[in-house]
């Protein structure tokens, strides 16, 4: 009888450790494809497309919007992500600018910033 308890144990640990693996893969979110997105300041409105490629939490793609076409990279975890790329602004300087938010299968919300230029929001639905 000694012998049976610990066995169990070890059945009950290893059950809960699958579940719980189960569950962080089962609410990581699919972003590969092509989104259309509004982003909207208290300046203005505009619209870009996103092309994402997801390989496990890892991010990759481009922009493309007002100020031209944007390689990006940047993480996944769980339903939230974040993503960053460079582009020239208006008067002609360069800057970073940087995603954040949460997926829900075929849309994306979030903030974005322009550091020290301007801040928003945006949604972007898949095609």
């Amino acid at each position: 009888m000694n012998r049976t308890l610990p066995n169990l144990y070890t059945y009950a640990a290893a059950f809960v450790a699958v579940v719980a693996l189960g569950t962080v893969y089962a609410q990581t979110a699919d972003m590969t494809g092509t989104w259309d997105v509004i982003v909207t300041t208290k300046f203005s409105q505009g619209k870009s497309v996103l092309v994402l490629e997801q390989k496990g939490q890892g991010l990759t793609g481009y922009i493309d919007g007002r100020y031209g076409k944007a390689d990006l990279t940047g993480t996944v975890k769980g339903t939230r992500f974040s993503f960053t790329f460079a582009l020239t602004l208006e008067d002609g300087k360069p800057s970073k600018v940087f995603y954040e938010g949460a997926a829900d299968k075929n849309t994306l919300r979030g903030k974005v910033t322009i550091p020290s230029v301007v801040d928003g929001t945006f949604t972007a639905t898949r095609h």
